[in-house]
């Protein structure tokens, strides 16, 4: 028997399982139940997922079962939803034919393991989006397969409120998902003026109100499972609620969850046409790319948004992944002004480029990414540049594969903290000149906080929101200071999403 207690267990492993085994036994009116496997399982970056194998003697369950056992992360996600939500949810979409796993057992209990917890059937395939979007022998006909996808996500909106499971079905999704997302961000110690300039755009531009429907907020590649070319199901329904279908294809076609193909939209699987024809094969209506991209807008903040909170959690969890995780801030805020700048620009001509190079950013990625030398002896981003090719040319090909992926993560750290090292003074400095040039009527020269680059943020947040940008020539300069702020700190943290 394999097994491994989650954390904050005050049982010991053997007890846990003991104790699982003897819950499932009542649950399955069953002569007996052993617990054969129980594992954390990679992935479930919001929820623990645990590998849970049982063999069972008597009643309807006879026989050995492969379950999946999830339950509650340590810390919290202003966005998700219960155990318990998410269990009637995934059994609403289970029971109207959405290819997800079946749920079997809730427990809400959380003396049994510490937490709560449900458990649902674990269905075979792989969910990994570098390789679903990298390996074709994973995916032989992308097409199919985009297609599979397209018309799972419109069975998905087939189910209309009310849904006892999950809050009121909103009036007007868009503006107030826009309110949810402000009231996250006032949460937050700092302050983000690319993603508040993000959800004012999103505000003056919302589309007039859709049907509602059950959403799932998360349907991308890597929250589904792929097997011998075939969708076998969605998982992590964690973020499910009522909105506007079209945010679930904004989602599913943002830039930010293509991985290793971002020119293939349909989730780095497929062009996008297969995609809309699957949906539109069930939902008998058929959306436009043109109106997609809103809601891709509104998808790269909603990451955005949901990545800081994530980076929060490592204060309590001390995870590298969630860490890690607050570093791509910067590359979708980059991305959201990107394609607001590509919308704002087609009524009067060509933008600036689908992938513009503001000076500032392109100036700081030519630069040798751990800075000049100033010292014969080798400085903090020397020391960490070497370390960083120790590990990935010396260590990465002996580790097994389970390893690599962790290997991985702390040589992108030290890549991270070597160009901040270098380019992290620089960067800010111009930061400040930038946002200084937007609030001359707003922060004097003389102001306390006129070279206080977290002061001058808090500034011009608060402009944003009160709309002393709104006018044409005022949005425009704004919009070019901040993509070349976002550039300049995404030559940091991934210099080769400004080459895409």
């Amino acid at each position: 028997m394999i097994v491994s207690a989650p954390d904050g267990v005050d049982d010991t492993a053997k007890e846990s399982s003991q104790a699982l085994a003897a819950w499932l036994r009542a649950q399955m009116l069953a002569d007996d139940v052993r617990v054969t496997c129980f594992e954390r399982m990679r992935g479930g970056a919001i929820q623990d997922n645990w590998r849970l194998d049982v063999a069972v003697e008597g009643g309807a369950w006879h026989g050995e079962h492969a379950f999946v056992l999830r339950t509650d992360a340590p810390s919290h996600v202003s966005a998700s939803l219960t155990r318990a939500q998410e269990f009637a949810v995934l059994r609403v979409a289970h029971d109207a034919g959405v290819l997800a796993p079946a749920p079997r057992f809730l427990c809400e209990d959380a003396q049994l393991l510490g937490r709560t917890f449900f458990i649902m059937d674990r269905l075979p395939g792989v969910a990994a989006g570098h390789r679903l979007t990298r390996e074709a022998a994973l995916v032989p006909d992308p097409a199919a397969l985009a297609q599979a996808l397209g018309a799972n996500l419109a069975r998905i909106h087939a189910i209309r409120p009310p849904l006892v499971a999950i809050p009121e079905a909103p009036h007007d999704p868009a503006l107030e998902t826009i309110a949810i997302y402000r009231q996250w961000l006032d949460a937050f110690d700092d302050t983000y003026p690319a993603l508040e300039f993000g959800l004012r755009w999103c505000e003056r531009h919302a589309p007039a109100a859709f049907d509602v429907t059950l959403i799932h907020r998360d349907y991308r590649t890597g929250n589904y499972l792929v097997d011998e070319g075939r969708l076998t199901g969605v998982l992590d329904w964690e973020f499910a609620g009522c909105g506007d279908p079209r945010e679930d294809l904004g989602w599913f076609t943002a830039r930010c969850w293509r991985f290793a193909a971002p020119e293939r939209e349909a989730g780095g699987i497929a062009p996008l046409a297969p995609f809309l024809d699957g949906y539109a094969s069930v939902a008998k209506r058929r959306f436009s790319s043109d109106e997609l991209v809103y809601w891709q807008v509104m998808a790269h903040l909603r990451w955005a948004i949901i990545a800081l909170q994530q980076a929060r959690r490592h204060r309590s969890e001390r995870s590298l992944e969630l860490a890690l995780t607050g570093w791509i801030v910067d590359e979708l805020d980059y991305e959201a002004l990107r394609l607001i700048e590509w919308r704002s620009a087609s009524a009067d001509g060509p933008p600036r480029g689908a992938n513009p190079a503001p000076a500032g950013g392109s100036e700081a990625a030519k630069q040798r990414a751990w800075g000049e030398h100033a010292s014969d002896v080798a400085d903090a981003g020397d020391l960490l540049a070497i370390a960083r090719e120790a590990l990935v040319s010396g260590l990465l090909p002996a580790l097994a594969a389970d390893d690599r992926y962790t290997a991985l993560m702390i040589a992108n750290t030290m890549a991270i903290a070597a160009r901040e090292s270098a380019l992290g003074d620089a960067t800010t400095k111009r930061e400040v000149e930038r946002l200084r040039s937007l609030t001359t009527d707003i922060v004097p020269p003389d102001d306390p906080d006129a070279n206080d680059v977290r002061a001058l943020r808090r500034r011009v947040t608060a402009a944003i929101r009160d709309g002393r940008f709104d006018d044409d020539a005022h949005a425009k300069a704004l919009l070019a200071a901040l993509l070349d702020i976002c550039a300049d700190r995404v030559a940091i943290s991934n210099p080769k999403a400004l080459r895409e």
